[in-house]
């Protein structure tokens, strides 16, 4: 059945979660929302005041690779931020992937 198969930004999510897992066992990425945005809402002010690192772990993640983004987030051994940037690296990883047509929008 065509649709029971997972999207391909679910598909992303797991794989980008697989690869922080690796390096963080005890790391459990938050299941994806469907249709949900790139990054949480931004009225949780715990949220508000971790998107600045967020941002800079996904231009790292963009700039020098996931590996280099995924070791500067645990440096910091905040697991809400890792989600948060799992969440938000996703959605933007997959908003560049639909683009450069790589992946099709559904």
């Amino acid at each position: 059945n065509i649709e029971s198969l997972p999207s391909n930004k679910e598909l992303l999510h797991e794989v980008v979660g697989e690869r922080i897992q690796q390096q963080a066992p005890s790391f459990t990425p938050a299941a994806p929302k469907p249709n949900s945005a790139q990054t949480p809402a931004l009225s949780n002010p715990a949220v508000e005041d971790l998107m600045p690192k967020v941002q800079e772990l996904v231009d790292t993640a963009f700039q020098k690779g996931l590996q280099e983004a995924i070791d500067e987030a645990l440096k910091t051994s905040d697991f809400a931020l890792l989600d948060i940037f799992h969440s938000a690296l996703v959605g933007q990883l997959y908003d560049d992937l639909v683009e450069r047509k790589i992946i099709a929008e559904p």
